[in-house]
């Protein structure tokens, strides 16, 4: 009997918890000053400027942050609680009906560095942030 209390309980939650947006996350290369950059990008459906503003105050909520043509950088970026040397790069691009937002680091001659998944964390998170935002205006 407590077993079909139980299972009457948490049934009418299954279909809401099953319709929920999944943000997906990207590994991809960007040029910065003739470099490859490398970093992670996420897909979100709203214009550019839209975009590149919401990103612009998700950083400034981590750190000085500075513009630079086309990129916003961060020097010596805090993300998930440890603080690296990199220069952190972001920017968006539109695609069609979809607006890009990208995070990368310069790592040099490819090697491979420990930021990489605590930058795709952080971009993880810039897609759910975002997509709330939108969701309560």
């Amino acid at each position: 009997m407590k077993v079909v209390r139980i299972f009457l309980l948490f049934f009418p939650i299954l279909p809401v918890c099953g319709f929920g947006q999944a943000v997906e996350v990207k590994k991809e290369t960007e040029r910065i000053d003739g470099e490859n950059a490398t970093g992670y990008e996420v897909s979100v459906a709203a214009p550019e400027g839209e975009v590149k503003a919401s990103l612009s105050r998700y950083l400034k909520a981590m750190g000085k942050t500075k513009s630079s043509g086309d990129y916003i950088t961060m020097a010596e970026p805090l993300i998930g609680g440890k603080k690296y040397s990199h220069v952190l790069h972001a920017t968006t691009k539109s695609t069609g009906a979809t607006t890009v937002a990208w995070f990368g680091v310069l790592t040099g001659s490819g090697e491979e560095s420990g930021i990489d998944k605590d930058l795709q964390e952080l971009v993880h998170d810039f897609g759910v942030t975002f997509r709330r935002q939108q969701i309560q205006l």
